[in-house]
């Protein structure tokens, strides 16, 4: 399949400062959409093949999830600090500081991507100790991390070229890129589990090829100069300005996801007391909240290099008006998807493993209390994008550490102790409640801000792109 590039960066920064907020943000966010569908979609199925091997497979999928959500906390740090930063240039005019971002950011992930992979090798049995595996699971949990993380710098280069290419605007491309390695993933898994009969080894290792293959499709589109931005070695400049721009943006989704790991990983001791049919019971309901998260972060995907191209440009009426028109779709969205979640969960919990009440049991009150705070943390996770995308590294801290970290770590401590499994289960909801509550606050005062600037009427970036868009 060809992939035309769509549009110039002076044409691309027309359409992003003057076009309707909410026709952006949708031409932006349906294709992320779509594409994390099907993504979620690999994950059910993922888990619905895993869950019919046993249940510590099923376990062992939850106990590797700590392992990936830190690989994953690096990439996305390269990935929305320098997606940020490429934005906010774009919105400049100045190309050629974008692209040494997105060179920069490339190349970083992989290397910290191959560091990270090699030392989870080394230590592997260990590590899955440490995440929580019974010694029931322990085997499962080791063959799946291993094979996994073979890919690891493919998956972080692929994080990072898909958020930095859907951050300059080109939806369509990091759509595509993902699509594939998603179709890929959906075909392989049942063929190496049941017909090569490899098991969870199969699923680990179709998981690794569709991330391989990801990767391997966005970085020739770049190179073929499918997108605004470009990649050359040449370009690698870990130099202050954009090596402090990643850090400073990027840090608060690293720490967000380094918080996000250890609470994961605390949940999973915790849980570990009760079994696998709790540990597994967490990884279903983990891959089932992933589809109603896939339409939050899809949108605010969409969301974000609106608000960024136009916090460059100081339009900053046009970040209000994206702020609302994505807060109210948001919630409508998650309205509509959590009530049916709600209402149906024990009959959805039950596709996966019918023949257990008790991961029934467990898992239906797992996803009801999740499902019960989701407005919440679709205001939050919107606003967090929007401090993001506007360069406001401290408020994106306070949001990310807060709901991962500063309010969800003393849950995990205090409530298991009180309520033993029930403390388990609504761990994660009473930290989003604590997470909403400390983000309004924030959220309004930089919007009233917005609201009492007015915007830059006489800003040209016509001549800025033309002088700096040489490489």
């Amino acid at each position: 399949m060809r992939y035309k590039k769509e549009v110039s960066a002076e044409e691309r920064h027309l359409m992003m400062t003057t076009h309707p907020v909410g026709g952006l943000i949708l031409k932006m966010s349906l294709p992320t959409i779509s594409t994390m569908l099907v993504n979620s979609l690999y994950n059910m199925v993922d888990t619905y093949f895993v869950s019919k091997i046993s249940i510590s497979a099923s376990a062992a999928v939850g106990i590797v999830f700590p392992l990936f959500a830190i690989i994953q906390a690096l990439s996305m740090m390269f990935a929305l600090g320098g997606g940020s930063f490429i934005a906010r240039k774009l919105g400049e005019g100045d190309v050629d500081t974008a692209n040494r971002t997105l060179s920069t950011s490339f190349i970083l992930s992989i290397i910290c991507g191959s560091v990270i992979g090699i030392f989870s090798i080394i230590f592997l049995k260990p590590l899955m100790i440490f995440l929580g595996a019974t010694p029931t699971s322990l085997e499962y949990a080791s063959q799946y991390a291993f094979w996994v993380i073979i890919a690891t710098p493919f998956f972080s280069a692929s994080f990072v070229l898909n958020n930095c290419i859907r951050q300059e605007g080109s939806a369509n491309l990091a759509m595509f890129g993902m699509m594939i390695g998603t179709v890929i993933n959906l075909i392989l898994d049942p063929i190496l589990i049941f017909t090569f009969n490899l098991g969870i080894i199969g699923a680990a290792v179709a998981t690794s090829i569709s991330q391989i293959v990801s990767c391997m499709i966005l970085f020739v589109a770049v190179l073929r100069g499918k997108s605004v931005t470009k990649i050359k070695i040449s370009l690698f400049t870990p130099s202050k300005e954009i090596l402090g721009e990643i850090f400073r943006i990027g840090a608060p989704a690293f720490f967000r996801q380094g918080l996000h790991s250890i609470s994961a990983i605390m949940l999973n001791n915790a849980a570990s007391v009760y079994g696998d049919i709790a540990l597994g019971s967490m990884s279903i309901v983990n891959k089932l909240m992933g589809v109603i998260f896939t339409v939050l972060m899809g949108f605010g995907h969409g969301f974000q290099p609106v608000c960024g191209y136009n916090y460059g440009a100081k339009k900053y009426s046009r970040i209000i008006k994206a702020f609302s028109f994505s807060m109210k779709v948001c919630i409508a969205a998650i309205l509509l998807l959590g009530t049916a979640g709600y209402i149906f969960a024990p009959q959805i919990v039950s596709l996966f493993r019918s023949d257990n009440p008790e991961i029934i049991r467990i898992g239906t009150a797992i996803m009801r209390a999740n499902f019960i705070v989701l407005p919440l943390v679709a205001f939050t996770t919107v606003s967090n994008m929007m401090f993001q995308s506007c360069g406001q590294p401290v408020q994106a801290a306070v949001i990310a550490l807060s709901r991962n970290g500063i309010c969800l770590i003393p849950m995990v401590l205090l409530l298991p102790r009180l309520f033993q499994l029930q403390g388990v289960i609504y761990a994660q909801p009473a930290a989003d409640i604590l997470t909403f509550l400390i983000t309004v606050p924030m959220s309004v005062h930089i919007l009233k801000q917005f609201l009492n600037t007015p915007d830059d009427t006489v800003f040209s970036v016509a001549s800025k792109i033309g002088s700096k868009s040489k490489i």
